[in-house]
């Protein structure tokens, strides 16, 4: 009750027909839902808190957020802090630091990271000495591999408007994928079909969505929200917290403040 529009957009943002800051990436892992509310029977202040806390509840291990679209130009979250390095291990690490020292600050909420929620992924080892004995082409293996997951583009058709990719892959069926693989045979320089079971092996891993850059710099962002205190409050306090604790990283990464804070500071030296 109260919902006058739905639209949902999977895999992007909502176009920016829409008023405010809808930016939030793309990715077959993204998603998002724009409504329209009837400010008669109910105000987004009211909700927005109680389903934040509901899709907590019915969609653990996954991000979701909502809020309230503002107009007038994007700046970012009111609280952002960018920590750059190269190692993804390390950045993860600070990164966790960091959201603690935010989740002990008074007036900070919805805190965040860049780095999303990680995929399932499948890592494929090559037994080099074995393919060679075997006869087995590398190129190949890729070949079959690529037949059961996002399938091989073999040709094009000309529909008289568009170039439309033909691609071949395997017929899905429910089971376990790495067992699926274990099935999957290859061709060898002598015709025989060669089981990929003798000659990879199969190991299910998480990796990152992506990998953020700014400037070119590896980048992890952790964004909050704040909740009766202002951005400019928040990290007057959270400053020098932060000084302190970069004082006991490695060599090579930092950390750069962003955010409403930032903008504010922009427009200072301006």
């Amino acid at each position: 009750p109260g919902v006058e529009l739905v639209s949902a957009y999977s895999g992007q943002s909502a176009p920016k027909m829409f008023g405010g800051d809808t930016g939030n990436g793309s990715g077959e892992n993204v998603g998002q839902i724009i409504l329209r509310l009837d400010r008669e029977k109910i105000r987004t202040m009211d909700v927005v808190p109680i389903w934040n806390e509901q899709f907590k509840q019915l969609f653990p291990g996954t991000r979701i957020t909502a809020k309230e679209l503002e107009t007038g130009p994007p700046v970012g979250a009111p609280v952002l802090i960018r920590i750059f390095g190269e190692d993804l291990d390390t950045l993860r690490s600070l990164s966790e630091e960091v959201k603690i020292l935010l989740a002990e600050t008074a007036g900070t909420k919805d805190i965040d990271d860049s780095f999303g929620v990680e995929k399932n992924i499948f890592q494929f080892s090559l037994n080099k000495p074995v393919m060679d004995q075997l006869m087995v082409n590398a190129g190949d293996v890729s070949w079959a591999i690529r037949l059961v997951s996002e399938g091989m583009t073999v040709t094009k058709f000309d529909d008289g408007e568009d170039l439309v990719d033909i691609v071949v892959r395997m017929k899905q069926r429910e089971g376990d994928p790495a067992r699926v693989f274990q099935k999957l045979t290859v061709t060898n320089a002598a015709g025989q079909q060669i089981p990929l079971s003798q000659i990879i092996t199969v190991k299910p891993e998480f990796a990152l969505g992506s990998i953020s850059h700014y400037n070119l710099s590896r980048v992890v962002s952790i964004s909050a929200d704040v909740d009766g205190r202002t951005a400019t409050d928040v990290m007057t306090e959270l400053r020098p917290k932060l000084n302190e604790l970069q004082g006991g990283w490695a060599d090579g990464y930092h950390f750069e403040i962003g955010g409403e804070t930032s903008e504010q500071t922009d427009i200072f030296i301006d």
